[in-house]
């Protein structure tokens, strides 16, 4: 993945957004607090997973998992971009 830090967020805001059925979450903006639910954090992770994580299968298991966890202690797209961006490296 070869995404600026900040096209990064702009994605993840667009993809929170879009399973919100709204437009894109402000950076700092919280995905439950918006009307998130486990179910759709599922479906955010899948499409981040899918667009921005490895190819491999098992890295890619291993992403979602890290993101399943970090959602929902900080679930805003400026720290989910931030674990994927780590991920990367």
């Amino acid at each position: 993945m070869t995404v600026e830090p900040d096209e990064l967020v702009r994605e993840v805001a667009t993809e929170m957004g879009e399973v919100l059925g709204r437009p894109a979450l402000a950076e700092d903006e919280d995905f439950f607090d918006s009307g998130g639910d486990s179910y759709r954090a599922i479906e955010i992770i899948t499409r981040l997973v899918a667009r921005f994580g490895p190819k491999e299968e098992t890295a890619a298991e291993g992403l979602q998992a890290d993101l399943l966890l970090a959602i929902f202690d900080e679930s805003t797209p400026a720290a989910v971009a931030s674990l994927l961006q780590r991920q990367e490296r």
